[in-house]
């Protein structure tokens, strides 16, 4: 198997093996050999993809920080970043012995615009 076919079969087992919570996409990993972890966070202006339709990403004063836990604990996060920021990696090493993975997108307070958020191409590697 070439790595590219092991990266999508990885992948494809995250988004069958999850489940959401009010605290974010939490994913069991225990025991699975993974090592390493990494998303492309930020905002997208869903609709402006598309021909003939148009909506505002969000007012550039909302922020959200992406965090990712590991075992209950803070491992990396984007900092507070809005629509107007440009993607950003994140990537957390030495997961060989850990139990759970979760993302979680925190605002400081109540957003006053709905956000087009999102944890882009995310990978657990072996």
């Amino acid at each position: 198997m070439s790595a590219l076919e092991d990266r999508a079969r990885v992948t494809q087992n995250m988004i069958e093996e999850h489940f959401f919570d009010e605290r974010g996409w939490l994913f069991n990993i225990e025991g699975k050999g993974y090592a390493d972890f990494s998303v492309q966070v930020g905002f997208i202006n869903l609709f402006n993809t598309c021909i003939g339709m148009w909506s505002c990403p969000g007012p550039s004063t909302e922020r959200l920080n992406y965090e990712i836990w590991v075992d209950g604990k803070t491992r990396t996060q984007s900092a507070f970043m809005g629509p107007k920021d440009a993607f950003r990696l994140l990537v957390v090493n030495g997961l060989k012995n850990a139990r759970e993975l979760r993302l979680v997108a925190r605002s400081p307070g109540l957003p006053t615009y709905p956000l087009n958020l999102v944890w882009c191409d995310p990978t657990l590697w072996k």
